[in-house]
């Protein structure tokens, strides 16, 4: 992160030189990325990598990605695992910075090794193709997985603020549970990606800020539902998982 935050306009490296760069590509966040697809590191790393966002100027403004027309593809690395490959796709796109997601890598294209196969051609579009996968019937069931995961994760990311515009916060993972959320006025959404191989139980409590909890209306983001929790027992993570739920401070 210390080299890559030299690069963006109006560092804290006075003896630099200011390349009036408001945005630049998160490199660090990247690799961590790749790193935990390809099986390197946990989520500890990545933890790690967010914790050194203090160096930058502007961590919002960074691009967070994890593949790129220059870098082998995501899947490259995460050989299908596909619960590791959405947790990484869910921290790019739910926690800070400008996502940016490669052609392809919604359906889960896996190409590495060499810049023929990362920049092969999105399969479909023109006349001819034997498979089109701009359409349900053109996809695998992992590409559509991984399809229609990406699409809600968008859809959640345009319908509320928090997402965009929320400050971050995350915690140090615990027992192979990372949690973050977005703040946001009243809003506090909480993500856990849980990647151990049993359930993990979650004081919910230690993850939101207001303690008046008879105020507090929540709601599961990644299946539309919304009831009414017990913050005096814990919630039940399922063993490799991905939550996200909104807790609304009624004012």
């Amino acid at each position: 992160p210390a080299i890559l935050a030299k690069f963006q306009a109006n560092n804290y490296f006075p003896n630099e030189f200011d390349t009036n760069l408001p945005v630049v590509t998160d490199f660090a966040i990247r690799d961590a990325l790749y790193d935990y697809m390809a099986g390197k590191s946990g989520l500890l790393k990545i933890y790690e990598t967010f914790g050194q966002d203090f160096v930058y100027s502007n961590p919002e403004n960074l691009l967070t990605f994890f593949d790129n027309h220059d870098t082998d593809r995501g899947m490259f690395a995460a050989k299908w695992n596909l619960e590791k490959f959405k947790k990484a796709l869910t921290i790019v796109l739910t926690t800070r910075g400008i996502p940016q997601i490669f052609y392809g890598t919604e359906i889960g294209l896996d190409g590495g090794g060499h810049h023929g196969k990362i920049r092969a051609e999105f399969p479909g579009g023109f006349p001819n193709d034997s498979l089109n996968a701009f359409l349900e019937e053109g996809r695998n069931s992992n590409q559509n997985e991984i399809f229609n995961f990406a699409k809600k994760l968008l859809d959640l990311r345009k319908k509320y603020d928090a997402f965009r515009l929320g400050k971050f916060i995350q915690y140090f993972p615990k027992d192979n549970v990372y949690i973050y959320k977005k703040v946001l006025d009243n809003i506090e959404i909480v993500i856990f990606l849980n990647d151990g191989n049993t359930d993990s139980q979650v004081d919910l409590k230690r993850y939101v800020s207001s303690n008046n909890f008879d105020k507090i209306e929540t709601k599961n983001l990644l299946d539309d539902n919304s009831s009414k929790i017990n913050f005096d027992k814990n919630i039940i993570l399922p063993s490799n998982s991905i939550s996200i739920w909104e807790f609304k401070l009624i004012q």
